[in-house]
């Protein structure tokens, strides 16, 4: 690829009241080994000393600051208005407690030279007890004919030398904590659904973007270490608000993109789940109980503030 054809990037960083952790990313950025990039940090109304540490660090990252917590696909959108600014041909969503390997975008970038106008999902990998590198998403996205199903149980995928080398390959959903989105498949058809507020806003896009013909493809040669729970780590009350997300917007994603029995059989194993959790935490299984029930009614938005639990 010639240096006029290579696609310019803006990698977009949300941060809300982790600035270390997005300290850690930036730098992870800063060490690709693809230059034609420019990042982003969206503040999401931080309550800390995020902004200042963030602008003292790396005066050279453009930090835009919400004016509330947007949640993921709002924080990202102010980013997208920023890259569209800027000229640029795709948005690479990266979370805050993401470090990307030096090649990981240069990989991603190359995918989109050979497949086009897609959603490129970088692999993210975590590290089990036993030292083994494992796919740090569901199993079950793999499928990329995949739907919610309350009857799969996600078994580890560890990543060994044959996922290493292997070509990009068509799924059903990749993950949003290293997701490239090409700016002209955005402007066909439209940004991420800020209603899910937090959690599965990645899967509906590439399920609803699937049904428009539109591929999804994981790429291994993006390898992305996700530390996971980058906002809740060590606030057990925001991680309540997290829960409440989980239970709703899985029920929720069943009901968009799958059948009212695949719902129905979430929402009862949700409710199971609060129910087990009453005793030893109670406050947790009130957030699930009530997110399972948000769920099966269809209820929608930023109906619980993270903010209001910190």
């Amino acid at each position: 690829m010639s240096p006029a054809a290579r696609p310019f990037v803006v990698a977009s960083i949300v941060n809300w009241n982790t600035p270390q952790r997005t300290l850690a990313c930036v730098a992870a950025l800063q060490a690709s080994s693809y230059r034609r990039h420019r990042i982003v940090v969206v503040d999401n109304a931080s309550r800390d000393d995020s902004v200042a540490a963030i602008g003292k660090a790396h005066p050279d990252v453009t930090v835009l600051c919400a004016g509330s917590n947007l949640g993921f696909a709002g924080g990202h959108r102010l980013a997208l208005e920023q890259a569209r600014g800027w000229g640029a041909d795709a948005l690479w969503l990266v979370n805050s407690d993401a470090i990307v390997e030096p090649d990981a975008l240069a990989a991603l970038v190359a995918a989109f030279a050979q497949h086009g106008s897609a959603i490129y999902g970088g692999m993210p990998l975590s590290r089990r007890d036993d030292d083994a590198t494992l796919f740090d998403f569901p199993a079950k996205y793999l499928d990329p004919h995949g739907r919610p199903t309350p009857f799969l149980r996600d078994a580890d995928v560890v990543f060994d030398a044959t996922w290493r080398h292997r070509a990009p390959m068509r799924v059903g959903a990749v993950a949003g904590s290293t997701l490239l989105l090409p700016l002209d498949l955005v402007q066909r058809h439209g940004w991420l659904d800020e209603s899910w507020f937090l959690h599965c806003e990645e899967i509906d896009y590439c399920y609803t973007l699937r049904a428009h013909g539109v591929p999804s493809y994981l790429v291994p040669g993006a390898r992305v270490w996700h530390e996971g729970g980058g906002s809740d780590a060590g606030r057990s009350a925001v991680a309540d608000v997290v829960q409440y997300y989980r239970a709703r917007n899985e029920i929720a994603l069943a009901r968009r993109h799958g059948r009212m029995f695949s719902a129905s059989a979430i929402a009862l194993k949700k409710m199971l789940r609060a129910a087990w959790l009453a005793r030893a935490d109670p406050a947790r299984a009130r957030f699930v109980l009530r997110g399972a029930w948000h769920g099966w009614r269809g209820v929608t938005g930023r109906t619980v503030l993270p903010d209001d639990h910190l």
